[in-house]
């Protein structure tokens, strides 16, 4: 009777620390997935401003906090986008003007750490819009019409 008491409770035990092997297990896993949903989310983001014209390959690498917040206003959930790094490269394509943007997302130093999350697409890239507010509209000129009135 004791030494089924006892392989009981060594049963006991043993289901208990594989029940805690699997929990530690299931934790690490959702937290590289939610590590690896902000870098697909950073990277996005970073592609979205380069091909909007917002930021060139070469300002969007780094810290991502410098192009997220540049005027340091921002209040709320910058933490969650320190300790990231950028690496931006670009390649020519064989179609005129477009260039393939590569964004590779690290946690940390990219020289020592893979990628979480690598990103490609093809861009076309361009000079910033030209500042042409207020000046004369062409189909206002033709009409006998200028700015201002």
């Amino acid at each position: 009777m004791l030494l089924e008491c006892v392989l009981a409770i060594v049963l006991f035990v043993g289901a208990g620390l594989s029940v805690l092997a699997m929990t530690d297990a299931a934790s690490e896993t959702a937290r590289a997935m939610r590590e690896a949903q902000q870098a697909a989310d950073l990277a996005a983001s970073a592609l979205a401003e380069i091909e909007a014209g917002a930021l060139t390959p070469e300002t969007a690498g780094g810290d991502p906090t410098k192009w997220i917040d540049p005027t340091g206003r921002w209040t709320g959930g910058l933490d969650r986008w320190s300790g990231w790094e950028l690496r931006v490269d670009t390649q020519p394509t064989e179609r005129d003007g477009l260039v393939c943007v590569t964004v590779s997302v690290y946690r940390g130093d990219s020289e020592t750490k893979p990628a979480i999350f690598v990103l490609h697409q093809v861009v076309r890239l361009g000079s910033p819009p030209a500042d042409d507010i207020g000046d004369d509209d062409p189909l206002a000129v033709d009409m006998g019409m200028e700015a201002g009135r």
